[in-house]
């Protein structure tokens, strides 16, 4: 693992957050076995399959126990990762890696700023 920031626990898998290699890699604890989960390894913001999307320096990660939401920091946005075995990475807020700020808003209007952690808790993601 190449720098590793986070991790979150559901049932027997641990998610990590592995900036160094712009991948989310899962750790089952039945199996005793770690493989990368989402993110090709490219550098970027893609929404796609889990494999074929690109993350960039994801740094913290949550879950709702359905997604992973994760804090992309060089993409300045926030993700989420399906768990399902065919799932796809979207984006929720956010544009790419050099289209940053701090703006208020909804969805494509909200602008962060290297987020480094992110909190799903009574529903709302923070």
């Amino acid at each position: 693992m190449s720098s590793p920031w986070d991790l979150v626990v559901i049932g027997d898998k641990i998610y990590i957050a592995i900036a160094g290699l712009h991948q989310i890699w899962v750790m089952d604890l039945k199996r005793d076995y770690i493989q990368p989960y989402a993110g090709s390894g490219k550098e970027g913001r893609i929404d796609d399959s889990l494999m074929k999307s690109a993350l960039a320096q994801p740094s913290g990660i949550t879950t709702d126990g359905k997604r992973l939401f994760i804090a992309d920091s060089e993409s300045s946005s926030i993700r989420a990762v399906d768990l399902s075995e065919n799932g796809k990475v979207e984006t929720i807020v956010g544009l790419d890696l050099f289209e940053f700020g701090d703006i208020d808003g909804k969805g494509r209007e909200v602008r962060l700023q290297h987020p480094l952690g992110v909190l799903f808790h009574n529903g709302k993601l923070y």
